[in-house]
């Protein structure tokens, strides 16, 4: 088939395969920037409205990228796993209950605790399918060794974007500390599950249940100790994730 002929998803899929790096890089900046714009663009309105509404246009243009790559099942849009694939997630539902266990849940109003149950689902879905999904997919032919922990990097660095809205250097810096161990828990997993939907929804109640708190959420001001145990906490669902990795990298060798 002519080149000029084949569907722009092709095409496209061609071209950013070609250049892994170039892609997640475009991707990584073009994401914050989108995340970012609404404060750009109305400075006055309510933070947590705006990021509402980044996270929305996030996860907006991450689905369209994936509709025209057609990479759906090719990132984990699938529920067709077995029972060991099923139980695989299950220890990182222990990271929404730490998370539920941490917070005061003083937010009792049902249309607050509605909108920030969407924002939840809206942060799960952008960053597991850009992360998870997109990064993990073109860091591929890296091995899934690199993938997997390449991936991670990015998505704890990326949270450095924080600092451009006024964020505290050391709860930033420990963001992307924990989310580096996070990202390699949930990518080791999702590279043995196969299914992004569970990451999904976990991602979700992990952010969901401290948006309860309020505003005393932020971690300005996090004592050392307070951002070593923080971090501390996520190593050994990093380590899970490396065992479950482990086992798949078994299970293809198996197979070739």
């Amino acid at each position: 088939m002519n080149p000029l002929n084949r569907p722009v998803s092709n095409k496209l899929n061609t071209a950013i395969s070609a250049q892994q790096w170039l892609a997640v890089l475009f991707l990584a900046i073009g994401t914050l920037l989108f995340q970012y714009l609404p404060f750009f663009l109305a400075p006055q309105a309510d933070a947590t409205v705006l990021k509402f509404i980044g996270k929305g246009i996030i996860s907006l243009l991450a689905g369209l990228l994936i509709n025209w790559l057609g990479w759906w099942q090719e990132i984990g849009f699938t529920l067709r796993l077995n029972w060991r694939e099923w139980l695989s997630y299950l220890p990182l539902l222990i990271l929404a209950g730490l998370s539920a266990l941490v917070s005061d849940f003083l937010v009792t109003d049902p249309a607050q605790i509605t909108f920030f149950a969407l924002y939840a689902l809206l942060i799960g879905f952008a960053e597991e399918v850009i992360v998870r999904g997109i990064f993990l997919r073109l860091l591929l032919p890296k091995g899934r060794v690199s993938a997997v922990l390449l991936s991670s990097v990015i998505f704890g660095v990326m949270h450095l974007g924080n600092l451009w809205m006024g964020a505290d250097l050391g709860g930033t810096l420990t963001q992307v500390g924990y989310a580096t161990l996070i990202g390699i828990a949930f990518a080791g997993t999702l590279s043995y599950g196969r299914s992004i939907w569970p990451l999904i929804v976990i991602h979700a109640l992990v952010d969901f249940f401290p948006m309860l708190t309020g505003p005393t959420t932020e971690q300005a001001g996090m004592s050392l100790v307070s951002a070593a145990i923080l971090i501390g906490v996520q190593i050994p669902f990093a380590l899970y994730g490396g065992w479950l990795l482990s086992r798949r990298l078994k299970a293809d060798r198996a197979v070739q």
